[in-house]
This record gives C-alpha cells, structure tokens and sequence, in this order.
C-alpha cells in the first residue's frame, strides 16, 4: 500500500509540475496598423493565419476583425501561441464582408499584407507574407493598402 501511496504522490507531482510548466509559456501578440483606406466607407477587415490556407482572402479560417474604416486603423491580435503567421487587411469599402474582385479575380478593393507583399498579377503566397513568433513577443506591422 506504501509503494502505491508514493506512486500516486509522485504522478500528482508529475501532473502538477507539467500543468504549471505549460501554464508559464508566454503567449505573444500581434498588432496590425492598417494604412491608406482610400475612403472612410465601409469597414478595415484584418486576418491572422496560421497555415496557408485561405491566404490571403478567403477569412474562414483565420482571426478575424473588423474596424470602420479610417486613414489609419489598428488591429490587434492577443493571446496567441508562438508559431509561424501571415496578416492580410482589406478595405471592405461596400461593408458585404468580402473583398471584391473583377472579372478576372483581382481585387477592386484596396488590400494588403504582412511584410507589405504585392506580387505582379497573382495574389501573395503565405510564404511572402509570414513572419515567426516567439513565446511572449510582440510584434507589430503596418499594412499600407492598395489596389
């Protein structure tokens, strides 16, 4: 009965020093400064991904926010775990919750991402646009957009 006591204390200790280990891990956050809304119509939608999925327009799976527009706005991004992200902002100027584009699938409304990518006649890789983030960092990026 001993041997079992002291297991038990010693799996709780275990269980007990793991769950604070975790609990200590720094949580980062990320700020946006999204530039150049071309009016003051509509709404400034921010996105934080983690993968390359949907990047850069298709929201579904990413942190979202939406701001009303202004020349400048600022998207913050909290609590979150160290790991490899992208932003991309838009200036959703009609405020129907998409980013309008043409016949030909380019954006009529002024957008961008992090690491301000704007490839020539194709939209941004995640790759383009990611940046790394450390336990407890705080980054911050400024977005300008454009069409």
């Amino acid at each position: 009965m001993t041997k079992l006591r002291s297991f038990a204390l010693t799996a709780c200790s275990l269980s007990l020093l793991s769950s604070t280990a975790l609990a200590s891990q720094e949580l980062a956050s990320v700020t946006a400064i999204v530039e150049n809304a071309p009016t003051e119509n509509g709404n400034v939608d921010c996105a934080l991904f983690r993968s390359p999925e949907g990047f850069p327009m298709n929201p579904g799976v990413a942190i979202r926010q939406s701001m009303a527009a202004s020349s400048t706005v600022r998207c913050e991004f909290a609590g979150l775990e160290a790991g490899v992200y992208a932003l991309s902002a838009s200036h959703d100027e009609n405020a129907n919750a998409v980013t309008d584009t043409n016949l030909f699938g380019m954006p009529t409304e002024a957008w961008g991402v992090s690491n301000n990518a704007r490839p020539l006649l194709r939209p941004p890789q995640f790759d383009e646009a990611a940046f790394d983030l450390a336990p407890g960092q705080r980054l911050t990026f400024t977005i300008t957009l454009d069409k």
